[in-house]
């Protein structure tokens, strides 16, 4: 008699194929007269296959009497698979939500087996929403379930800059005596409204800073940091405005002689007036009253008066006269 083992593997080579091993020592044989009878198998040792295969033994004693036994050998490989993952991945947010998908990187691996194509999965599975560094798993298993993973990390990133209002696109302040305007912070809800994909803490600056002295019109620009590094801005123009009157001297008064016919005909005075002014240095715009080249007629005094504009547009409320 003779008793088989129990199906078994054996481990296949660098071929994905395997070499039948000599089983004759396998089972367990018994004989009632013959000490050392003897086996044989089918298939013989050494063939190759790939497959599944039938292993039978047959035991045959010196009389030629024999018995015969089966079991099924399988391939089984012990060898890991190989794979190579990609590199660290910077993605955007998706677009107005500070969140990323994960993408399918299972194709950007590079998975190798000695014996076919294993088949790579991953974790987290693309289509998952991420909003910190993630980091993802690729697994590759071949026909043997066996396995081997690689790991690199998605690192979502915010590309997106905030999103700034300036609420005062103009400003126009008064001017000093010394003709400048100092810079007012314009960085505060007042004048700025800020908002971003993101939450976190924004940063608003300007410039020019606050503080600044200015005497011309500027453009202020409000400038708004995410905590990823995004910027956006927007400006506001600051027009000083000069309100100070310039101040008029005039010529002191004149006596004039009439003509035959008692007239006196009007002079152009106004290059004998002085004109002060705090911001602007002039040429000046001066008006007189009577215009030079009126007629005057007789001995009553006639007032003469002036009046001048800056290059502000200020003009002198009073009037001075001659």
């Amino acid at each position: 008699t003779i008793i088989c083992p129990a199906n078994m593997q054996v481990s296949s080579n660098q071929n994905c194929d395997y070499v039948v091993p000599d089983f004759s020592t396998a089972g367990s044989v018994d004989d009632n007269c013959d000490a050392n009878p003897v086996v044989t198998q089918d298939p013989a040792i050494n063939q190759i296959f790939v497959d599944d295969t039938l292993v039978t033994l047959t035991v045959t004693d010196a009389s030629g009497n024999f018995a015969t036994c089966s079991f099924t050998i399988s391939e089984s490989t012990n060898d890991l698979p190989n794979i190579t993952c990609p590199g660290d991945q910077l993605v955007d947010f998706d677009g107005g939500a500070c969140q990323a998908t994960l993408a399918d990187y299972t194709s950007q691996a590079v998975a190798t087996d000695n014996c076919g194509t294993p088949t790579v999965t991953q974790s987290p599975a693309d289509g998952t929403l991420i909003s910190s560094t993630t980091t993802v798993t690729l697994t590759a298993t071949d026909a043997s379930l066996n396995t081997v993973s690689c790991t690199f990390d998605v690192i979502p990133d915010d590309g997106e800059a905030p999103t700034v209002a300036c609420l005062q696109p103009s400003i126009t302040p008064v001017t000093g005596p010394n003709c400048t305007f100092t810079v007012g912070d314009y960085t505060g809800a007042a004048f700025v409204n800020a908002t971003d994909n993101c939450t976190g803490t924004l940063t608003t600056t300007q410039s020019p800073v606050a503080g600044s002295l200015i005497g011309t019109t500027t453009v202020v620009t409000i400038s708004t940091t995410d905590a990823a590094g995004n910027i956006g801005t927007c400006t506001m123009t600051v027009t000083p405005q000069d309100q100070t009157e310039p101040i008029l001297f005039c010529p002191a008064d004149v006596t004039v002689s009439l003509d035959a016919s008692c007239e006196f005909e009007v002079p152009d005075y106004t290059s004998l007036v002085f004109v002060s002014d705090n911001c602007d240095a002039g040429p000046y715009t001066i008006l007189q009253s009577p215009a030079s080249g009126a007629t005057i007629t007789g001995e009553n005094a006639t007032t003469v008066s002036f009046s001048v504009t800056d290059g502000s547009t200020n003009a002198n409320v009073g009037t001075c006269s001659i």
